[in-house]
């Protein structure tokens, strides 16, 4: 054997003496799941944060205070209509509360019309109970009302019904205010909001509107 045969071959023998491990297949293919499982979990906590983090602005920037507006025109004088308002016992004609409900229980204290005037209704219904009392009230000009919602749960809102002649024509607007609470920003997160409220003004008014012009009873 020359020396360079001897020599390939004690290469080959201390090659069979030391092979390098190679890493085992199913190591390497468990490590390598749990790798994956790992960033999965990293990347769904990232998510939920910055889901928290968003809802949290969202949150923080709702008002504390809502308002809503609503409007309509009636052909009729202003002083027929203020005194249709400013007499609680005539809100079951046109209320959208006290007609979506003809069971509903009315019971009045106080002065019969005006600043004083209380009354006080709960629906079986719409599940819900409250009391308003008129606080301001301005010959033709405008009324306030406040409003103690007491059930399903408290809650304290503002009317404002204010007219304004126009000709033959009455513009009255209905301006609704009140605190924000947790549930009601959540709601508005969500898309909920005041939409039920906002509806019942926009549905009082029309219902007012058709007392005056029962032709146009089924318009907006």
């Amino acid at each position: 054997m020359n020396p360079l045969e001897a020599e390939l071959a004690k290469k080959s023998t201390i090659k069979r003496q030391n092979p390098k491990a190679l890493p085992n297949a199913e190591n390497t293919v468990t490590a390598s799941s749990t790798a994956k499982k790992m960033s999965w979990e990293i990347k769904g906590l990232i998510g939920l944060a910055v889901v928290i983090i968003l809802f949290l602005i969202m949150f923080s920037a709702q008002p504390d205070e809502y308002a809503l507006e609503h409007e309509i025109t009636i052909t009729a004088p202003v002083d027929k209509i203020f005194d249709q308002v400013n007499d609680l016992h005539h809100w079951i004609a046109w209320s959208p509360w006290e007609k979506s409900d003809p069971s509903v229980s009315l019971t009045f204290d106080g002065k019969a019309r005006g600043v004083g005037s209380v009354c006080h209704w709960k629906s079986t219904a719409i599940g819900s109970e409250a009391n308003m009392v008129i606080t301001q009230s301005v010959k033709n000009e405008h009324i306030s009302i406040l409003i103690d919602i007491f059930t399903p749960s408290y809650g304290r809102n503002n009317f404002v019904i204010s007219f304004e002649p126009k000709g033959v024509d009455t513009l009255v607007k209905w301006r609704v205010t009140g605190p924000n609470s947790f549930d009601d920003k959540i709601s508005h997160i969500f898309g909920g909001g005041d939409k039920t409220l906002d509806e019942n003004i926009q549905t009082g008014l029309e219902q007012l509107k058709a007392l005056f012009q029962p032709a146009d009873k089924n318009a907006n």
